[in-house]
C-alpha cells in the first residue's frame, strides 16, 4: 500500500505540473468512462493477485495501480461539486476519517475473513460482495471511532500549541 501511495503521489505531482486544473481537456461525458476503466484495472489487478504478495508481478502491479489512480485524479480535475450535495458530504466525511481508514483497513479485512471462514460456504460472487461490503462497513465504523476518540482530542490539543 505504501508503494502504491508513493507511486500514485509521484504520478499525481507530475500530473499537477502538466495538466490545466480546470480539466478542460477531459470532456464531461468521458469522465465516467475514464474513471470506470481505471477503477476496473485496479480491481482486475487485485482480483488476479488475490491476497498474495505480488512478488515479481509487483513490477507491473504497483505501476498499473498508480497509473490508474493518477488517471482517476486527472479525470476528476475541474469537476465542480455542490457543497450541500450528498456525494460531496460523503467525500468530505471520508476525507475527515481518512487516516483511520488507512490504519484499520487491514484489521477489518482480517476480521471479516476470520468471520467468513466460520460461515457456511456460499457462492463465489456472493462471498466477494459480502467480504467487500462487510470489510468496508467495519473499516468505516472503526475509522469513525478512531477519529472520535483518538484523533479529535489530539486535534483539539494541537490548537493550544499554535502560534
Amino acid at each position: 500500500i505504501v508503494r502504491v501511495a508513493a507511486s500514485a503521489a509521484s504520478l499525481g505531482a507530475l500530473l499537477a505540473l502538466g495538466v490545466d486544473q480546470r480539466g478542460d481537456d477531459v470532456r464531461r461525458r468521458h469522465r465516467f468512462l475514464i474513471i470506470a476503466i481505471a477503477a476496473a484495472s485496479i480491481l482486475l489487478n487485485k482480483f488476479l493477485l488475490g491476497d498474495n504478495d505480488p512478488g515479481p508481478y509487483s513490477l507491473v502491479y504497483y505501476p498499473m495501480v498508480s497509473l490508474a489512480c493518477a488517471v482517476i485524479l486527472w479525470a476528476t480535475l475541474g469537476v465542480e461539486l455542490r457543497r450541500d450535495s450528498a456525494p460531496t458530504r460523503l467525500l468530505i466525511f471520508l476525507g475527515t476519517i481518512s487516516y483511520g481508514l488507512y490504519v484499520v483497513h487491514h484489521f477489518a479485512l482480517y476480521a471479516v475473513d476470520a468471520l467468513y471462514a466460520r460461515l457456511p460456504h456460499i457462492g463465489f460472487i456472493a462471498a466477494i460482495l459480502l467480504r467487500g461490503v462487510a470489510a468496508m462497513a467495519l473499516t468505516i465504523g472503526l475509522a469513525m471511532l478512531s477519529y472520535r476518540f483518538l484523533e479529535r482530542p489530539f486535534l483539539r490539543l494541537k490548537s493550544r500549541f499554535e502560534r
